[in-house]
């Protein structure tokens, strides 16, 4: 309450909002976030006879947070979805009602103990009861200072856009529709703050726009609605960040390692590994968090790259060296984040691993994809080294490819490498270091999700088969695309296409390959909710298991929004 206060006071002198802005510009997004977030609390959190906690007091509070949060600009671009007057209404309401209990009090006060004043409740409940239910005194924002204020309209219109893919979504086709407004205010706040301050670590080989720039800070805001924002607004922010860095270490890869060391990726297996075990101690820099560049020239890890000739057209290849400087900052950066340090070692030890499991997953699909590309290739009596070198890709095949190298079944494909490939795995550890961090000392001293042999067998359970789930949903939405650059998707397994010519009866392979795909993520998804409900009991941790399924459904909404749209960007 205190704290909308502030805010209202604060922007309410436009003279003084400058000035602090300019002391630190990321007040401008973070403030305008911070409001939001605790909007979304606090309707959350309001009963169905207006109140909160059935309690005069406390609804009142709650009445003055909501009439301040009224007057703030990025609470006004949000016009009716903001539904502060009627919640305003309704806990004015539940106060007239119960006109004796004004002056009760709760425990709320603290000084050597906890305390209660009748007084000072029955001043707060005359305070709330007179506010207007739709206040017309809301802050001037008009001319130059509008913009310190307000999204610009063309990023709300885009960022709308991608809200309206996450509506026809399972998890948001019954959400109310304000939920998804708000959540796509905050995330574009938080898109500019990423712009500005998210690292800059590989150098982008990616084609064309990057679709999945809206989507990673709604994804997150969205599911933070689900859960009533539950979820501290850093922890958040600070897997937004890493989003963008899977993202851009998955464009990396893919668009530099299969292109220049695709001949030698065992070279490039050593540096993950020397560097996994190399920055999984504690650093002797200070601990990096959730900003700051990353692109500086590293001396001793650079050399001249030789050319190569693709198409006639030279092209720098990049070194061993130049490709270690860049892995070395983004592992550094998972490693050596503050919250990551603070966490327990058994999880620190943990975390390393699965990062270097997901970095090696990346590498090995990329083997799997040169193989799948040599057989088309074979197949079409071409060179594999005509295609390779080549600028223009060969054409992808019509028909339903069966990769006919395969080494593992697909099951122990999905569940392994391709799981691992998803970044899910290392991200939940990472996440779950945040959340470690971020929590009360009793509630880090029981353990966490590592507490007992039963949460850690369940934890990770549930984490298998999240990521697995993902993948197939990945490969679901990414056919195309993956037809189109020849990587080696789910469908391209013998199991999809195994006696198919005998009961296909006129259908189409892909169709019918993706609805046995769809179907089989379907049966992953009731393990994990089994998973998940065990682990409930087994924890009885309200706050760490809310983080843990806001965590599940970010994962599970991307492998949705891929089967309505491919937000991939294409690197051939």
């Amino acid at each position: 309450m205190l704290l909308t206060r502030a805010f209202e006071l604060l922007f309410s002198h436009h003279q003084l909002t400058s000035a602090v802005f300019n002391l630190d510009i990321n007040l401008q997004w973070e403030i305008p976030m911070v409001a939001l977030h605790i909007l979304s609390r606090i309707l959350h959190t309001q009963g169905s006879n207006g109140s909160w906690n059935n309690d005069c007091e406390t609804t009142s509070y709650g009445v003055l947070s909501l009439a301040s949060l009224s007057k703030l600009p990025s609470i006004q671009q949000l016009g009716e979805s903001s539904k502060v007057p009627e919640a305003i209404s309704l806990g004015k309401s539940y106060l007239h009602k119960n006109r004796s209990q004004w002056g009760t009090g709760s425990y709320h006060w603290i000084g050597k103990v906890t305390y209660k004043s009748p007084v000072l409740s029955e001043a707060y409940c005359l305070a709330a009861a007179s506010v207007p239910t739709d206040s017309d005194k809301h802050i001037d924002v008009g001319g130059p200072v509008r913009q310190l204020f307000f999204v610009p309209w063309e990023v709300i219109i885009s960022m709308r856009k991608s809200g309206e893919l996450l509506a026809h979504t399972p998890m948001f086709r019954k959400t109310e529709a304000y939920k998804l407004r708000m959540a796509e205010l905050k995330a574009s706040f938080a898109m500019q703050l990423l712009d500005r301050h998210a690292p800059t670590i590989f150098p982008r080989t990616a084609k064309g726009k990057d679709k999945y720039i809206f989507f990673i800070p709604l994804v997150l805001t969205a599911c933070a609605e689900l859960h009533g924002c539950a979820v501290s607004l850093s922890s958040i922010y600070e897997i937004m960040v890493l989003s963008v860095l899977n993202f851009h270490v998955d464009e990396f890869i893919e668009g530099v390692i299969e292109r220049h060391f695709i001949d030698d990726l065992d070279s490039v297996r050593r540096v993950v590994v020397e560097l996994c075990a190399e920055l999984s101690h504690k650093p002797t820099t200070e601990p990096m968090k959730g900003e700051g560049r990353a692109d500086e020239t590293c001396p001793n890890e650079t050399q001249e790259s030789p050319e190569r000739i693709s198409n006639g057209v030279k092209e720098n290849r990049p070194s061993i060296a130049e490709v270690k400087h860049v892995l070395r900052q983004y592992v550094a950066y998972i490693l050596h984040h503050q919250d990551v340090l603070s966490s327990p070692v058994a999880m620190q030890k943990r975390l390393a691993r699965d990062l270097q499991t997901f970095l090696l997953a990346h590498l090995q699909h990329a083997e799997d994809n040169r193989r799948l590309r040599a057989q088309l290739d074979s197949s079409d009596g071409n060179s594999a080294l005509q295609h390779h070198d080549s600028q223009t890709p060969a054409a992808a095949p019509s028909h339903l490819v069966e990769y006919e190298d395969a080494t593992q079944s697909f099951y122990q494909w999905v569940r392994s490498t391709s799981a691992d490939h998803t970044s899910c795995p290392f991200s939940f550890f990472f996440f779950n270091c945040i959340t470690y961090a971020s929590s009360s000392p009793a509630k880090q001293a029981r353990g966490g999700i590592l507490a007992s042999s039963r949460t850690a067998y369940l934890a990770e359970d549930a984490c298998r088969h999240l990521a697995t789930t993902c993948r197939m949903y990945n490969d679901l939405g990414s056919t195309a695309r993956d037809a189109d650059e020849r990587n080696l998707n789910s469908t391209n397994f013998p199991e999809f296409s195994a006696h198919h010519s005998l009961h296909s009866n006129g259908v189409d392979s892909r169709a019918k390959a993706k609805e046995d795909l769809l179907w089989l993520a379907r049966y992953e998804e009731k393990g994990l909710a089994m998973a998940l409900d065990l682990l409930e009991e087994e924890l009885r941790d309200d706050n760490l298991m809310s983080h843990l399924r806001f965590f599940v459904n970010v994962t599970e909404l991307y492998g949705q929004i891929y089967v309505l749209k491919d937000v991939g960007t294409r690197t051939q």
